[in-house]
């Protein structure tokens, strides 16, 4: 697992991280990245659209989500997909 202050910190950095997963600190009161981290928590990237905006799928989900450029000034971690199987369902 590997941290990031924002996304722009993510995507600026280089590394690769479509296919991995994402877990995401949020914009509200209650930081995201703070609790256990479990595998409903997580969101596998599919990818970034033309608009520049991070596609993404919930676990167990069916419908993709966009993260748009507008919230990317929230934290995140980022995990391996061997990470992400050593964590519990819940």
């Amino acid at each position: 697992m590997k941290r990031y202050e924002s996304v722009h910190e993510l995507i600026d950095s280089g590394e690769e991280f479509i296919g991995k997963y994402i877990r995401f600190e949020g914009n509200g009161i209650i930081s995201g990245l703070s609790g256990t981290a479990t595998k409903s928590r997580l969101n596998r990237v599919l990818g970034i659209d033309d608009e520049g905006s991070i596609i993404v799928k919930k676990y167990n989900r069916k419908i993709n989500s966009r993260l748009i450029s507008f919230h990317f000034n929230q934290a995140c971690e980022i995990y391996t997909q061997s990470e992400q199987r050593k964590l519990n369902k819940r």
